[in-house]
């Protein structure tokens, strides 16, 4: 059937999902989340999901505990020891003259 308010040749018709999530009210049994066993299992097992991700959670934060302590030492280890002052380049050392090395190669027949 064509309206005149539709640009397809066809109206969209909803599946038979698309109508119960709509309206559940109308299902002549009762849908997933309106029916009390399946809804206290459901609610059920996402507290044991939450329960399960806070606990990992935990033990990731307790593994990664010693590295952030490692790592917080060596930052306070760090900020005692006096850093050099680089604004002064280092002095160039003269290159020791040697006589002998300073003459061109000779060859020896």
């Amino acid at each position: 059937m064509k309206s005149p308010n539709s640009p397809n040749e066809y109206d969209r018709t909803l599946s038979l999902r698309e109508y119960r999530l709509l309206h559940p009210h109308t299902a002549d049994y009762p849908t997933l989340s309106e029916s009390t066993v399946i809804g206290a299992l459901l609610e059920r097992r996402r507290r044991r999901l939450e329960r399960a991700a806070r606990r990992h959670e935990f033990y990731r934060n307790m593994l990664a505990l010693p590295g952030k302590t490692a790592i917080r030492a060596w930052n306070w280890a760090v900020a005692l020891v006096p850093q050099k002052s680089v604004s002064q380049p280092a002095p160039a050392v003269a290159r020791p003259a040697f006589a002998k090395f300073d003459q061109p190669a000779q060859m020896r027949a």
